[in-house]
């Protein structure tokens, strides 16, 4: 559907440069819906954690550990 396919984007911008100044904003989005619409934790949580290890004066880094937290939980 919409939501497997905006993830699969993102993740897609986020690989073709792992270290560029949009691939935090890709791999949370994608993990985010991951996570949040498509029940896919284990997918998401990979991609939420590289966003905390490999960019973490990132703002985005925050929201990323929070919902790391709230997927461990389920």
């Amino acid at each position: 559907g919409e939501h497997a396919e905006a993830a699969q984007a993102f993740h897609h911008s986020a690989k073709r440069d792992m270290t560029g100044p949009y691939a935090p904003q890709g791999l949370y989005r994608a993990g985010r819906l991951l996570a949040l619409e498509l029940s896919h934790p284990d997918g998401a949580a990979a991609l939420l954690q590289h966003v905390v290890d490999y960019f973490p004066e990132d703002p985005l880094a925050a929201h990323a550990r929070t919902l790391l937290v709230q997927i461990q939980r389920s």
